[in-house]
Order: structure tokens, then sequence, then C-alpha cells
């Protein structure tokens, strides 16, 4: 039994573990991969104690895919039961045949390595280990040498390491590991067994913190862990600035739509930024250690943009890498350790891309492989410096609006060669990308078919029902309007229209307004005014 001071870090070490849970498919990442694994090798096992020659290939199979040895190691063992199995089975035998003892153990250990040039002891009791799962995995966890010890000193263990009789060390890793289940389960932290509590002792000592904990809980864990780096690392103030400065570059741009030349040859104080890959994916231009921005991939893109993001304000972004041993980018991960500001590029398709900033990671979900990006203050004003930690100050649904405002404005002004559909003014700067629908409105689909090319004063009129345009493309001028007394300055801007067709349709026909969301409006307006 462990002195009191090592049970405090038991306990310690379950409450990490607690927090931890919630973020992983613990079964899937630490359990169901070791007990297939023990299974074929027991079916390897009967067909050796059958003298049955299938062994071999069934042993072999059973470490396809496996991590629960060094792949060196691995490799050795299944070229054995592959080219030399006369030699292995003795050596099998000695794990596998009668009772265990500490003997046998030690003998496996001893002659594996004068087969294996340069083979520790440490490493052949990890050998031993994994193939001791063949009797049972539940009680027969597998032990790798390196991560055991730390676990050992993150937690205060005796252990002294014995070269000549490694059973030892193997029924000390045990006995650890079954102290910890007590601990465990005294703290409502269930443990079934040995195998159970030796994945808990995993995440302890193996897993980035990055991917399992919240940003503020990382620096606390390698503190208590005793990683040699213990906090949460900050770029250097040189990087830093230049950070800001290449938002606020960016910032001058009110439209946020930038070509790839553009964000290719991006430039700070005279020197090369580029913020753009070539293909999706983060860059991390020189002289920064964190990515300043991240390219999404096509199919989130465009107008699309703003339906991604969720009723938290968070966007998903995937892991590319798949797999049960695929490991988060890190450069992600440090921007969420650090909580620095990222540029999000969406494609348009035509080789324009939308900024989207300031954004930051929020957290990482080990469970999907997805990266959460907090784009609640999208559009925030920089110029006042950015905070280490982000403070929201916008809705959700102001931040949807500003995500789609720029391409849908893009797109509707295009469609109406930059005139106002009703007037024909075409200056630009007072021309606005109205909303047939409102894009509140589940029908408010942010694309140029809900959209109309209205002067400043026609939008206000529009929104307010003083205006509207019935499916036929006709403009209606509410009654209140044309019931009014005389006045030329409101015939001129509004009572003039009653009753003409729009003076610019869309050249194209896929973007003139769409004649059921015309309805909608036209319905809605002729309840009220008209």
């Amino acid at each position: 039994m462990p002195a009191s001071g090592h049970r405090k870090r038991f306990v310690e070490s379950v409450l990490w573990v607690k927090q931890m849970l919630p973020t992983i498919d613990f079964a899937d990442e630490e359990m169901t991969y070791k007990v297939e694994s023990a299974a074929k090798l027991a079916a390897a096992r009967d067909l050796l104690q059958a003298d049955d020659p299938g062994w071999a290939a069934v042993f072999a199979g059973a470490f396809a895919g496996s991590n629960l040895l060094n792949w060196r190691y691995t490799d050795e063992l299944v070229r054995a039961a592959k080219k030399r199995p006369e030699v292995l089975a003795p050596l099998l035998r000695l794990l596998w045949d009668g009772r265990l003892s500490e003997s046998s153990f030690n003998r496996f250990v001893r002659d594996l390595r004068t087969h294996s040039a340069g083979l520790t002891p440490g490493v052949g009791t990890a050998v031993a280990s994994v193939l001791l799962m063949g009797r049972g995995a539940a009680d027969r966890p597998p032990y790798r040498p390196q991560a055991v010890r730390r676990f050992w000193r993150t937690i205060g263990w005796p252990a002294t390491r014995n070269d000549v009789n490694p059973y030892l060390d193997y029924q000390n890793f045990r006995r650890s590991l079954d102290e910890f289940r007590t601990i465990a389960s005294a703290n409502a932290l269930p443990v079934a067994d040995l195998l159970t509590a030796q994945g808990y002792m995993w995440l302890i000592t193996e897993w980035d913190p990055r991917t399992v904990l919240p940003a503020s809980e990382i620096a606390t864990f390698r503190a208590w862990r005793g990683d040699p780096y213990t906090g949460a690392s900050s770029e250097g103030a040189q990087a830093s600035a230049r950070r800001l400065r290449i938002l606020e570059r960016l910032e001058d741009n009110e439209t946020r739509l930038f070509t790839r030349n553009d964000l290719v040859g991006h430039t700070v104080d005279g020197q090369p930024a580029a913020i753009l890959p070539s293909s999706h994916g983060t860059v991390i231009p020189p002289g920064f250690d964190i990515p300043v921005s991240l390219t999404l991939s096509p199919s989130v893109s465009g107008t699309g943009l703003a339906r991604a993001v969720d009723d938290a304000g968070m966007l998903r972004y995937p892991h590319e890498k798949q797999g049960r041993t695929a490991r988060a980018d890190q450069g992600l991960l440090s921007a969420l350790e650090t909580c620095v500001p990222l540029v999000v590029l969406a494609p348009m398709g035509d080789s324009t891309y939308q900024a989207v900033f300031p954004v930051y990671v929020h957290r990482y979900l080990h469970r999907d492989r997805v990266f959460d990006l907090d784009v609640s203050g999208a559009y925030l004003s920089l110029r006042a410096g950015i905070a280490p930690e982000y403070e929201r100050r916008w809705t959700v649904g102001t931040t949807r609006q500003r995500l789609h405002q720029p391409v849908f404005r893009r797109d509707v002004l295009q469609a109406y060669n930059s005139q106002c559909a009703v007037c024909g003014l075409s200056i630009a700067g007072l021309l606005d990308a109205a909303h047939i629908v409102p894009d509140r409105d589940d029908h408010g689909i942010a694309s140029v078919i809900n959209g109309l090319a209205l002067c400043k004063n026609h939008h206000a009129a529009f929104d307010a029902g003083l205006l509207a345009v019935a499916d036929d493309l006709t403009i209606h001028v509410s009654r209140s309007i044309m019931n009014s007394g005389p006045d030329e300055a409101v015939d001129r801007l509004l009572r003039d229209y009653d009753g003409r067709k729009l003076a610019v349709i869309p050249a194209i026909a896929a973007w003139r307004p769409d004649p059921d969301l015309l309805a909608r409006t036209w319905t809605a307006a002729t309840s009220k005014n008209l």
C-alpha cells in the first residue's frame, strides 16, 4: 500500500481522468483494439497448444495494425512467425503453457534477447506483457517501460529498475494499477479491471492535454504532470505585433473579399506574409510558430459559411487525418493553448476568398476529430488591439449576418450590374444588397435569388413595408404613402414607381428573384400596408 502522499497523487490522477473522459470515446481509443488483439493471441495460443501449424498465421494476424509494441519489435515477431515458427514456438510456450512463473517469465525475456540484438530487459518485459494478453487481457495489461515509469514518477509510486529480474517490474506495474483501481472506484470512477486502469494510465502519461482538456486546464495539468513545459506558451512580442498588423491590413478592405493574388502576395512591414496555402489547411508564415490563417475546404464556402455556424457561434473544422492513432494538427492545438486570433479563409469558387477574423480555436473534440472554431466575434474591429482572452460582443445571429453579407452583396450587385433595381441608381457606395425574405427567417436563404440591389432610400422603404415587389416584378407602394398629401419629394422617391416593373432585372435568368420568395414578402406586405 503506498504512503498517504502517493494516495493523494492517485486521487488527483483520478480527478484528471474524470475530466478527460467526456471528450473521447475511451472504448474505441483504448479498449476495443486491445481486447481484439488479445482474442487473436488467445486463438493462436489454442492452436499452438493443439500443435496446429496454423497458429503462426493467426499469431502474425494478431499484430496487424496494432500499436501495442514498437513497430520494430512487432515486425520481428511477425517475421519470426512466418519464417522461423520453430524458433518462436518454444519461446511462446514459456508464457502460454502451464502456470506462469517468475522463472518462466524471466527466461522468456532472456531467451528473446538472444534472438534480437540490442533488446533491453525493459522492452523484453513489454513483449512478454503483450503476449500474456493471450491468457486473458483483463488482468494482464500491456507494459511500456517509459510510459510506466512516467506514471510511477507522476504518482510517486516506488519503483526500482530490475534488469536481472524483469518479472518484478511487471508485477510492480500490476500492483500500481490495482491500487489505482481501488482508489478510482472509491472516487466515483468505476474501473472494471487492470486493462481499464492501464488505459486510464495512458491518459495521464501519454495524451496531449490540448486534445482532452479545456484551454483553462491545460497549463495546470502540465505542471501537475511535471512536463518540462509547464505553462501555456505565447508567441514572442514581435510575432504578436506582426499578427495584429496582418489582421489590420486585411481589415482595410471593408468587404473582406480577396483574390488569390492578394493573399499569396500579402506583405507586412515590407516582408512577405503569404497567408494562403496551396490547398486548404493552416499557414505559418516565416517568423511565426503558430498558424496565422486557416483555409476551409471548398465544401464550406461562399454563402454556405454562415449556415455552417451553429447556435453557439462555432464552426466545425474537421481534422484531416483519419484513423485511431491520428493526432490533431499541432498548429491549431498551439493556437488553442495560446488563444491567438486566426484568419479563416473561405473559398468562393472563383479565385476569391472571404476573410473571417478574428477567429479563435475554442476546443478540440477528440471523439469527432474536429476543432471548434469560435467565429462569434468575427468582424469585431481590431484597432483597439486584441485581448488574450476574447470577450464575446456579438450575438450568433449578427455573426451569421456578417459572415454572409460580403459575399451576398458582391453577388447581388453583380447580378444587377451595380444598379438599383427600382430607380437604376449606379453609384456603388449608395447601393445595398437587400434580402427579399429576411435572413433571420427560415426561408431567408443567403442567395442572389433572395436579393435585390436597392439604393439606400429604396432599401429602407422596402424593409419598412412602404414599397414591395410582386412576383411578376411589379413595384407597389403602400396605401398610406399613395393616399398621403401632395409632396413632390415623395412623388419622386416612391409614388412615381407604383405600378411599374423593376428598372433593372438580372440578365441571367438563374439570378432573378425567386417568385416564391417575392410572394411571401408580398403576402406579408399586403396584410399591412398594400
